[in-house]
């Protein structure tokens, strides 16, 4: 039980230290079936999640009028039954203030590229706490981006066959990487 005390208030220090701002971030866009919503606000408000139709229709509503403290909020925008297409997602908060942002939802959302290229590509060690090494076929001419969950870039190398991540903090990344055959992307852990 301690232990589990003393997790959640870790994170709720990492949270309350954090500058929080009005925002709404989503990762992955485009996607297949769900996305991860990250939104946050500065003060104490009356919470309203929408997702829209190009023609403007709501057709999904996770949150409705929900008074909420300051705060970063995480959570899944699950609309597997939904068809492709663009939708809008808007974050209200009480009367102040409304954030937009465009999301696709495509069945091919996660096939990247041509992977028969692509197979070729081998990183290790995963899961590593400093150097992530990158073996792969073809030219030289390539770039690696290494991106945390929320999709902010992180690291982003060119033509190097090892990256060094030990100054990132601990968690899943996703690495990039793109050449003349397209890219793909790999989830990557830094212990």
């Amino acid at each position: 039980m301690l232990k589990y005390l003393f997790s959640f208030l870790l994170i709720s220090f990492f949270l309350k230290s954090q500058t929080v701002i009005d925002d709404l971030i989503i990762y992955q866009n485009p996607f297949q079936n769900s996305t991860s919503i990250t939104y946050s606000f500065i003060n104490n408000d009356t919470v309203s999640i929408v997702v829209y139709n190009v023609v403007g229709n709501a057709i999904y509503t996770p949150i409705t009028n929900s008074v909420m403290p300051s705060g970063i909020y995480q959570d899944s925008l699950i609309m597997g039954s939904y068809p492709d297409g663009i939708y809008f997602v808007h974050l209200k908060l009480s009367n102040r203030k409304t954030i937009a942002k465009k999301i696709i939802k495509s069945n091919t959302a996660n096939i990247i590229s041509n992977q028969n290229s692509m197979k070729d590509i081998t990183f290790y060690p995963n899961p590593t706490n400093d150097k992530l090494f990158i073996k792969y076929s073809g030219t030289n001419d390539n770039k690696i981006s290494i991106f945390d969950v929320i999709g902010k870039l992180c690291l982003k190398s060119e033509n190097q066959p090892e990256i060094d991540i030990s100054q990132l903090p601990s968690g899943f990344y996703y690495l990039q990487f793109q050449n003349e055959s397209g890219k793909t992307i790999f989830k990557i852990i830094k212990e």
